[in-house]
């Protein structure tokens, strides 16, 4: 049986969006739903990290200001 590994979404030093289960790239922008099955759509964003061991997933801007 494996266990289920819910991520902390950072966007630079700033925690967004906890316990995440799903995440698409898609467009330009980030889609992420947590386990309760709420769901955040991050516009002009992309994925630059993802670290299992820490469950951590880092998004960035696709066009810093």
């Amino acid at each position: 049986m494996s266990e289920m590994c819910e991520f902390e979404v950072l966007v630079g030093s700033e925690v967004v969006f906890k316990d995440v289960v799903y995440v698409k790239a898609e467009g330009g922008e980030v889609i992420l739903k947590d386990v309760l099955g709420g769901s955040k759509v991050f516009k002009g964003h992309k994925i630059i990290e993802v670290d299992v061991t820490s469950e951590r997933l880092m998004l960035a801007p696709s066009k810093p200001k």
